[in-house]
């Protein structure tokens, strides 16, 4: 399994002792490692407008990726990728990595373009970038450019049309189904008749069945949008059954970790902490002002595959604030309201206790205060403010 890992002077060191130029790319010179040179290397890639991250198979290096040029008023970058040598190549490892920096660019830092190129002669780049979703856009004497674009709106827009609909399935693949190295852990299928983006037939994912179907009736709970693909999924339950897109992203995690997706669902969770820490016996909250909503709020955040709500709340608390947090057993509150015609959104709270001096998250997080319990009221939701009066009990 490819990951990706923020590089560290040691792993650069480590990736470029073993380091081979690759004639195809354009380097017909031998690359001859140097600390020197590794140093200066990491020094130059480690500016606020890059980032710098290796190519892990296990806990092996075979590969960096970096962003470039990154721009966070017009929200673009530029990738490159190089793997270590011949033997880590024409392994897939490079394809992997290029959906995960994508899936980085996109959702981390927010971009909506990413910008790409390769040499005329490096075809199998060529055709990783178009595989991944790049789009060529020109060229010049050395160089193909290509593109690829975190906005889909109009093909997205016709998969999120399909949640709450009623739809009849075909399953081509039922729980079992074997497609290359990929068993299938749920059922899987299509919609006769109905087009998706490739000029195939719409597929979807089918949640809430435990046994192998040849067909299916059931209502849209989700559309998963692909960034990197040309095509969209939709994921379909028996009516009345809820999935929130934490339960949706660890069901379907066997194919969608290959793409870099979001998750539209009919039902979000998120999970956050109301912190407080005692100064001179009181209790002081910490409350957080949002970069994109303007408003003063709880940190919280989406909770993501695989997770427990107390666990998405930690690690939201520490993403935002750079906090930890001991939770108060057996104080949760929380809330549900509607947020589009299609869905409706949960967020549960917890209390719990910090220490340490907040750092903010830049892009997300503006400032952050300590108030009362009183004070409160003045900042938050009333909605959020009842929440907090349910865990302050």
């Amino acid at each position: 399994m490819v990951s990706l890992k923020p590089m560290t002077r040691q792993m650069c060191h480590q990736f470029y002792q073993n380091f081979q130029n690759d004639p195809a790319i354009g380097h017909y010179y031998e690359y001859v490692y140097t600390s020197e040179k590794a140093d200066r290397y990491y020094d130059a890639n480690s500016t606020a407008d890059r980032r710098l991250l290796a190519i892990m198979v296990g806990e092996q290096i075979v590969g960096e990726c970096k962003l470039k040029n990154i721009d966070p008023e017009k929200r673009e970058c530029s990738m490159g990728i190089h793997l270590q040598n011949d033997a880590v190549k024409g392994k897939g490892y490079g394809t992997q990595a290029e959906r995960l920096i994508l899936q980085y660019a996109f959702e981390e830092l927010g971009m909506v373009a990413v910008r790409a190129d390769a040499v005329h002669r490096n075809t199998r780049s060529q055709h990783v970038l178009e595989k991944v979703g790049f789009c060529y856009t020109h060229e010049d004497e050395t160089f193909k450019y290509y593109i690829c674009q975190a906005n889909k709106t109009e093909r997205w827009k016709t998969a999120i049309a399909h949640i709450g609909t009623s739809v009849h399935i075909v399953v081509d693949r039922p729980i079992g189904y074997l497609h290359g190295d990929i068993s299938y852990p749920i059922n899987y299928g299509y919609l006769p008749g109905e087009l998706a983006g490739d000029g195939e037939e719409q597929d979807a994912y089918i949640l809430g069945v435990d046994e192998p179907l040849a067909e299916f009736d059931g209502q849209v709970i989700a559309a998963i949008c692909r960034r990197n693909d040309c095509e969209d999924k939709l994921v379909v339950a028996p009516p009345g059954r809820l999935y929130h897109q934490g339960q949706i992203a660890q069901a379907v995690h066997f194919q969608e970790r290959y793409f870099c997706s979001r998750i539209v669902s009919s039902f979000e969770k998120s999970c956050g902490v109301l912190p407080y820490r005692i100064v001179n016996g009181e209790k002081r909250f910490l409350l957080v002002f949002e970069t994109f909503s303007k408003c003063w709020s709880l940190p919280k955040g989406h909770i993501e595959a695989g997770e427990s709500d107390t666990q998405a709340a930690l690690r939201e608390l520490f993403e935002e604030t750079g906090m930890t947090a001991t939770l108060v057993p057996g104080r949760t509150a929380s809330i549900e309201y509607p947020i589009s015609d299609y869905a409706r959104k949960q967020v549960v709270f917890f209390l719990g206790e910090v220490e340490r001096v907040p750092r903010l998250r830049e892009g997300e997080i503006d400032k952050f205060k300590w108030v009362t319990a009183d004070e409160l009221k003045n900042h938050l939701f009333p909605d959020t403010y009842e929440a907090c009066q349910i865990l302050l009990r």
